[in-house]
């Protein structure tokens, strides 16, 4: 379900006035790879004609894209906190994972349908990445 409130409109025209000044602050920290997942995601989603949408489902292909780096190659996406990962996209892939006991090579889709079964048990994480990862990614753009 789209929350009206939260949609990103695409209307597929093209316009060539890109702020790269502000684009390239955004891409500045590469310690902070949640904005890379969070653009990946967006690109996925153009890129399969979805014109409407919400956070939860950008967040939702951010998982699916973070799943097998963080599963497979054990990539940590931010610093630890007590010995533990306090990334919350980090911890929504090792969380739906533990649920799921799908396997790190497991298909989009399935890892998709396992995010809508567990979407209880994920929450916390994807309310922490709502509040906090447009922020710090559009962060560049505000002084504008």
């Amino acid at each position: 379900m789209v929350n009206s409130e939260l949609d990103l409109n695409i209307d597929g025209k093209y316009y060539n006035n890109l702020d790269v000044v502000g684009f390239s602050q955004m891409l500045k920290d590469p310690s902070y790879c949640y904005k890379f997942y969070w653009l990946e995601a967006i690109v996925k989603m153009i890129s399969r004609d979805v014109v409407k949408t919400s956070f939860n489902d950008i967040i939702d292909e951010m998982i699916c894209n973070a799943w097998y780096t963080v599963l497979e190659f054990h990539v940590h996406l931010s610093g630890f906190l007590l010995g533990e990962p306090r990334d919350a996209l980090e911890l929504a892939v090792i969380t739906l994972q533990e649920l799921s006991s799908l396997r790190a090579d497991a298909d989009v889709e399935s890892i998709r349908n396992e995010i809508i079964k567990y979407d209880n048990e994920l929450r916390e994480y994807k309310n922490r990445l709502t509040r906090n990862v447009p922020y710090r990614a559009l962060s560049g753009f505000f002084d504008n």
